[in-house]
């Protein structure tokens, strides 16, 4: 389950994780490279692979522990405010 009234249904042996590093290979990037962001269970194996992992403001206890940064909540703009930490994203690119 990832959530309340959710379920996930996935072919054995695949989660966010194993997509995730096809893109790596597909793109030629390194982990390190990479900044993911989750907020339940099912995102650890692809928050661990991140070179930077951000928990979400709503996300689980196990994911704000093991997470780089932990930012607000999706509905308070949380990527948004992680990117801004971390020097991605600038409030004059909003229109």
């Amino acid at each position: 389950s990832s959530g309340y009234g959710c379920i996930d249904i996935l072919q054995a042996g695949i989660h966010k994780a194993w997509g995730l590093e096809e893109l790596l290979k597909r793109w030629d990037l390194t982990s390190q490279q990479i900044m993911a962001f989750g907020d339940g269970d099912n995102d650890v194996k692809m928050l661990e692979i991140a070179g930077i992992a951000v928990a979400m403001g709503n996300g689980n206890d196990n994911v704000k522990a093991m997470a780089d940064y932990v930012t607000d909540d999706i509905d308070e703009d949380g990527i948004i405010k992680a990117l801004y930490h971390y020097g991605i994203f600038h409030e004059t690119l909003i229109k």
